[in-house]
């Protein structure tokens, strides 16, 4: 079973993105955890700066 994770990014801020890319970066080591179902859980929607909000994340089993 894997996690699939719908993470949006505000295309108002891409430039900004593009220029700190550590944000993705962060957003990507704290999909490695549990804080984020939890924030979700608690009808939070994370926000990892330059318009990076995570929206949902799943539990999936891929089709055998």
């Amino acid at each position: 079973m894997s996690t699939r994770t719908i993470i949006e990014i505000n295309h108002d801020e891409l430039n900004r993105l593009l220029e700190n890319q550590g944000d993705f970066v962060a957003l990507l080591k704290a999909l490695r955890g549990s804080e984020i179902t939890g924030r979700l859980n608690n009808g939070e929607r994370p926000y990892f700066g330059s318009g990076l909000y995570v929206l949902a994340q799943r539990h999936h089993r891929e089709p055998q």
